[in-house]
């Protein structure tokens, strides 16, 4: 059932936002660490609407978000026309979609990972049934000290044109899971495992020296 509030055209309004209180949590974390959380918490929000086929496209495309950690621009530029992606089930997972495309290419020219951790929570907090936000909750700030452990306080924001620019150790969709090992061998292991499964059967996994980085933002 859906319990929220969703208009298409003003979507924007039930999540993307922020202060310095909200992204203080997330200003540790390494670049991929918080592209991570991100995209975990995307895939979070559409098992949310489990029970609809629509949510199919947008859990591949998580899929192969992943793929952007192991290499920039691995995973294409979601274009996402709004009448094509509207009501209170497309549009969240559009949302969220949106979001991820964010902190795979915006982020990177903005250096504002942190932000975007901060949207993608908000938006699972807007659409999650009053009963699971504690349940969402949980998980996510369970994720965040796991990442505090080994993706963290690397001094590298705020350099991004240092020859040696470093976004931090891979980490994989394992580390995710409910009671997951933080051990940063498990997730770059985890990672690499997960990439052969999306070669020849993700639409959405792209070669990055064929197709140029995209850039621009629906709403």
């Amino acid at each position: 059932a859906v319990e929220f509030l969703w208009d298409d055209w003003r979507h924007t309004d039930y999540f993307y936002y922020n202060t310095d209180g909200d992204v203080s949590p997330f200003q540790p974390l390494t670049d991929l660490a918080c592209r991570a959380l991100t995209v975990a918490t995307a895939e979070f929000i559409a098992a949310r609407f489990h029970a609809f086929s629509d949510t199919i496209e947008a859990l591949e495309f998580f899929d192969c978000a992943w793929a952007s950690i192991a290499q920039e621009g691995a995973c294409d530029y979601a274009v996402l026309p709004r009448d094509e992606w509207s009501g209170p089930i497309r549009g969240p997972l559009r949302a969220a979609m949106l979001v991820v495309n964010e902190a795979m290419f915006e982020a990177v020219e903005d250096g504002d990972y942190p932000a975007r951790c901060v949207w993608i929570l908000q938006l699972g907090r807007h659409v999650m049934p009053k009963g699971q936000i504690s349940l969402l909750e949980d998980w996510f700030w369970g994720c965040k000290d796991r990442l505090d452990t080994h993706w963290c306080n690397i001094p590298h924001r705020g350099d991004l044109f240092s020859p040696d620019f470093d976004k931090g150790p891979l980490l994989g969709p394992c580390l995710f899971l409910p009671g997951a090992d933080a051990d940063p061998r498990k997730a770059e292991t985890c990672l690499r495992e997960h990439m052969l499964t999306l070669v020849n059967s993700n639409k959405w996994l792209i070669d990055p020296a064929m197709h140029p980085t995209s850039s621009g933002h629906q709403h």
